[in-house]
Order: structure tokens, then sequence, then C-alpha cells
């Protein structure tokens, strides 16, 4: 019975392929920047974290056909996650600065494929 579980488990990860891919984002500045998957695919979903810390305050904000999608408030210690569907192998963001500081942002994002 163990092995049927560990089986129905193992086909549910392969089901559907990850891309693991890091970004650093300095803070000091506005920017607009792109993160791509290395897959040539349409994706299914996306699964995007953040976390680090800001002495200053922005705002980030996840577009998705040129129009806001996703918006967070960088400021102090930050650590958030978005998912959800996600049709398109590039996603787009713009960073704004409110309030002028120093820091920086980690983040990992999936693509996700369905096989």
């Amino acid at each position: 019975m163990r092995y049927i579980v560990y089986l129905i488990l193992f086909i549910s990860l392969i089901s559907c392929g990850f891309v693991d891919n890091r970004y650093d984002l300095d803070l000091s500045s506005e920017k607009t920047f792109t993160l791509t998957s290395k897959n040539n695919e349409l994706p299914s979903g996306f699964r995007f974290h953040a976390n680090g810390n800001y002495s200053g305050e922005g705002t980030l904000v996840l577009l998705l056909e040129g129009k806001p999608y996703k918006t967070k408030i960088i400021k102090g210690d930050v650590d958030f996650t978005w998912s959800g569907d996600w049709y398109y192998p590039k996603m787009r963001f713009i960073y704004k600065v409110k309030k002028k500081g120093i820091g920086k942002l980690k983040i990992r994002y999936k693509i996700a494929y369905a096989i």
C-alpha cells in the first residue's frame, strides 16, 4: 500500500514540469524587468517568491497584457509569494521607488508546464 502512495506522489510530481529561476532586484532605483522561462513551451502556471529588506518604500507590479495584475508594497522586511495560472513564457514587472532607501529582493520563480 505504501508503494502505491509513493507511486501516486511521484507521478503527480512529474506530471507538471517546473523551471526554477533566481533573480536579485536592487531596490535603490526604478526599473522595468522581465523574467523568462528557459523552456519555449507555453506555461500553465507560476510561483513567485521574494524576500529581502528595504529601508525605503517602493511598489512592485506584475503586469498581465500591459496592465497591473498583482501589486506589492515593498518596505521593511519583505517576504511574500504570488502564484496562479499563467499562460505566457515571460513575466514583466515594474518596480517604482516611493521613498529612496537601500536594499534588495531575492526572487525565486517557477513557471509550470503541463506535460
